[in-house]
């Protein structure tokens, strides 16, 4: 369903000739892969793509290369060298032994380059849009604790464990001695944005001042140069959290200093933060959202998607694992993935509400027709609820919210 996203919003956008389609954290490829597959039933709209994978990790990247179905690719040594161009692949060697490259093409036809950061993505050019699909959830967050007095804020920091204690980890978390700059830079910024009765007895809160600047550098290109971005995380847009910081190792959660490398750290997104930092940034600029998932995916039309796939079901029990699909990804129940994840748009100005993210209250409706789903009605799985098998939500983790699968291979970060 975000290839349905990026879609209308290319529509939006007056069908520009050329797109720039950007991915940040890619994972394992899955979700761009079933993009570009849906996106082939719209020819106009597949011609005008370009992509950009945002992706350090050497192994995640031959797993990108592999999973767009990549050939060619110009070898040059260096992450990020020579203008940042880094891509993957080399002559079809189907992955294995991908290197840093130029560009590639996908299986589709489409021209693909690999970028370490963000900031080696070109601004000017075509319009861009912009994808993070559980990348903030990967980035850093401070955590800070109010002081016995009240009055200053102490951030929550990691010591080397004393000798005497027992613990396996050899790390502690403790408190800063005093304010810290980041506590003096971040917390008041964070608590004005809330309302009164939220303010009012907060004692501790956690900030990713790495997401805020990444929010507000994407509303800066938006605003500059044109285009969309769509964030799509577990998370929630007010209050803030406090300590919401969990480390995952073999689907199991660990103390976040157990074996630091080998665990798949993350914590919930903060999406009020992020909307402060994009409508701080000055750009010219709107911000829809947070909206739930839920609302997201059935605005695109995924019941309907839902109901094709039921009627070309072979059997009962494809029909019934279609139906739980649909249930996991729109479901309003505690937990559920239509409830915990939520969606925000950043889109220049003067552009339509994107589709799926109206103001609040606009589509009720919507999520009534999600808490009253039949389970027996089939639905997509998480990879085929678009055009012709767009992706539908999370790509290789609809199961849960967090995922260490690729956690050792690539250096203890998902993303």
């Amino acid at each position: 369903m975000v290839g349905v996203w990026c879609l209308v919003t290319w529509m939006n956008l007056g069908r520009p000739s050329k797109l720039r389609l950007v991915e940040l954290g890619p994972g394992r490829g899955t979700l761009m892969s079933d993009l570009l597959r849906g996106a082939g039933s719209f020819p106009e709209f597949a011609q005008a793509l370009e992509v950009e994978l945002v992706e350090i990790s050497p192994a995640l990247r031959r797993a990108q290369w592999v999973a767009l179905r990549c050939t060619g690719g110009e070898q040059r040594s260096g992450v990020g060298s020579g203008g940042g161009e880094t891509g993957v692949g080399e002559g079809g060697g189907g992955g294995q032994d991908a290197v840093e490259g130029t560009s590639s093409v996908s299986g589709g036809g489409v021209r693909v380059r690999w970028r370490a950061t963000l900031d080696e993505v070109p601004q000017e050019g075509p319009p861009t849009v912009y994808l993070a699909h559980e990348f903030f959830d990967a980035l850093p967050v401070h955590q800070f604790v109010r002081d016995k007095g009240g009055r200053n804020w102490l951030e929550k920091m990691v010591d080397v464990a004393e000798p005497s204690d027992p613990g396996p980890h050899h790390l502690r978390f403790v408190l800063s001695p005093g304010q810290t700059p980041a506590a003096a830079l971040l917390v008041p910024r964070r608590l004005a944005a809330l309302v009164d009765e939220e303010r009012r007895g907060v004692q501790a809160l956690e900030v990713s001042a790495h997401g805020m600047a990444t929010a507000e550098r994407l509303a800066l290109r938006v605003g500059a140069h044109g285009g969309a971005a769509l964030v799509i995380d577990y998370g929630r847009g007010s209050p803030p959290y406090t300590d919401s910081l969990i480390a995952i190792r073999q689907h199991k959660g660990v103390h976040a200093l157990s074996r630091p490398g080998t665990a798949d750290l993350s914590a919930w997104v903060d999406f009020g933060a992020l909307r402060l930092a994009a409508e701080g940034s000055g750009a010219a600029v709107e911000v829809h959202g947070p909206v739930s998932q839920a609302q997201l995916l059935l605005s695109l039309g995924i019941q309907a998607r839902a109901q094709t796939l039921a009627d070309v079901a072979t059997s009962e029990g494809q029909a019934q694992a279609l139906a739980a699909a649909f249930h996991r990804l729109v479901g309003q129940d505690e937990g559920g993935m239509g409830r915990s994840y939520q969606a925000m748009a950043i889109v220049q100005g003067g552009l339509p509400a994107p589709v799926g993210l109206y103001k609040r209250g606009t589509l009720r409706l919507l999520q009534d027709q999600a808490n009253a789903t039949n389970p027996t009605a089939a639905a997509p799985n998480a990879t085929a609820a678009a055009p012709n098998a767009t992706a539908a939500a999370p790509n290789a983790t609809a199961g849960a919210p967090h995922s260490d699968g690729d956690a050792d291979e690539a250096g203890g970060t998902r993303k």
